[in-house]
């Protein structure tokens, strides 16, 4: 697998390009959010736009970490686009535990974990390992797949 790593998701972020089902209810994922992950409602921002990722596709939610020169420390935050369904939020918490809370040990275990039960992503970067694993989490949370 290639090597990647916080400096990568510090310049760039973690964006969901795929649009969940239905509507994203703001207030809901706010809550969720905070009951779950105890992100408070100044982190999790809601755009009316659809944003870009650096190769200009487009994103309906992202991850992403800011300096906040006042307080010196580092904040995490959440943007959804009100265009990205109900499910998107999921997407974007699987990058929050998985590149803030976890450690590069934790994670890579679970990397070759998928990639041990996922023979197509024998090849993958560690890239597309979180965000095929984002996704799967975004259908399991949605109802879409199941695990057993």
């Amino acid at each position: 697998m290639q090597e990647f790593g916080r400096s990568s998701y510090k310049r760039e972020g973690w964006y969901s390009t795929g649009r969940g089902r239905g509507k994203l209810n703001a207030s809901k994922a706010k809550d969720w959010l905070n009951r779950k992950l105890g992100i408070s409602d100044e982190d999790v921002m809601i755009t009316s736009a659809v944003m870009r990722t650096h190769s200009d596709d487009k994103a309906y939610g992202v991850m992403r970490v800011v300096w906040n020169k006042l307080r010196q420390e580092f904040n995490p935050q959440i943007v959804l686009s009100q265009e990205a369904g109900r499910d998107v939020t999921y997407h974007e918490a699987w990058h929050y535990v998985s590149q803030l809370l976890l450690t590069d040990q934790q994670r890579n275990v679970l990397y070759q974990d998928y990639i041990d039960r996922h023979p197509k992503a024998k090849n993958y970067t560690k890239e597309q390992v979180e965000e095929a694993m984002a996704e799967e989490f975004r259908e399991y949370m949605a109802g879409i797949r199941h695990i057993f």
